[in-house]
């Protein structure tokens, strides 16, 4: 923001005779320069204040009820006026202008992808791109997204974006995972989020846990959850049901903490290690990660992805402890017979 005055003392007494004035003081920040950039026919001065405005540090001045308002964006007043006008000032009106706060449209998550399905030979990407599908066997999803039990009624066959999705990460059903995900701006990396942010899988397959239990976390107040969540709504839709509007970290004052302490915590990142763990099984899970800390951003940052679960090997129709005794049954028939017949 530029402003232009003509004035016929010491530029420099000009800071203490301005005001800036915002409608929003809480949030932006301002820093006023005046530059002298040449002279009227009479040699009054002729003298510009640039005004560079900025946000506050975001602890600062973000609220959960400012959040509440702040989506999808928010509109604030600038105004530059002269104290103590002159005769000669008088008709100098204020200059005003308009900021609007909120989420470039170029800022978004990713998940990192370091290493996929397809780097690793599990997968080509000539498969995927050919009208791949996958079944998902009723006993492992939900799709009303509200059970942790399959309760579907019966198998379903998704069909495989990979124009969206890409290649798969790729995890071993063994082993704790966790993504990665980055913050990146204008096509350029920004940094790690590390912020909190909460998972569900897109096709309601809910046979995966999450590492931590509520006792894990020093919570100070009700933590929240996916059944808590999706139970606030009329129509329960994952998408809409947890973000950066309606998050309360535990961590933080709020009502008491009803919850069982050995139920699953159910967000990630956020400074603490919580990590899944897949069930056994091989197959392709299709996850939404949502940033839910409302001090990380105005944008509501979101990102799909999938993840390929590999090392499941079937489960033995027999059990090793029957297959041990059939074994132990046939040598000693064995032996028995030899006995008879030698």
């Amino acid at each position: 923001m530029c402003s232009e005055f003509v004035v016929n003392g010491d530029p420099q007494d000009i800071d203490s005779s301005v005001t800036i004035m915002a409608t929003d003081p809480f949030l932006v920040t301002f820093k006023a320069t005046v530059n002298e950039f040449g002279k009227t026919s009479d040699l009054s001065r002729l003298l510009a204040m640039n005004v560079s405005v900025g946000l506050l540090p975001v602890p600062r001045v973000i609220k959960y009820e400012f959040m509440e308002r702040m989506f999808p964006s928010e509109l604030s007043t600038l105004t530059v006026d002269m104290l103590n006008k002159d005769v000669v000032c008088r008709s100098m009106p204020e200059i005003s202008t308009y900021l609007v706060i909120g989420c470039p449209p170029t800022k978004e998550i990713k998940v990192s992808k370091r290493v996929t399905a397809c780097s690793k030979g599990l997968f080509d990407p000539f498969q995927l791109q050919n009208n791949y599908t996958y079944v998902i066997k009723s006993d492992f999803y939900d799709p009303t997204f509200t059970s942790h039990n399959g309760t579907a009624k019966e198998d379903r066959v998704v069909h495989y974006d990979y124009a969206s999705l890409g290649c798969p990460l790729v995890a071993y059903y063994a082993s704790f995972w966790t993504p990665d995900l980055e913050l990146w701006y204008s096509g350029k990396f920004v940094e790690e989020v590390e912020a909190e942010y909460v998972l569900f899988e897109v096709n309601g397959i809910n046979d995966y846990s999450y590492e931590l239990r509520v006792h894990d976390i020093d919570c100070i107040s009700e933590v929240q959850n996916w059944t808590y969540m999706l139970g606030q709504q009329s129509k329960p839709n994952p998408h809409t049901a947890w973000n950066a509007k309606n998050f309360h970290s535990c961590l933080k004052s709020g009502p008491p903490l009803t919850a069982n302490i050995y139920d699953e915590y159910e967000i990630m990142g956020g400074g603490i290690s919580n990590r899944i763990l897949f069930a056994r099984r091989n197959g392709i899970y299709i996850f939404k990660a949502i940033v839910v800390n409302n001090h990380y951003s105005f944008c509501e940052l979101s990102t799909t992805f999938s993840v390929y679960v590999y090392g499941a090997h079937p489960d033995p129709l027999y059990s090793s402890e029957m297959l041990l005794g059939v074994f132990i049954s046939v040598l000693i028939l064995v032996l028995c017979v030899g006995y008879l017949f030698r």
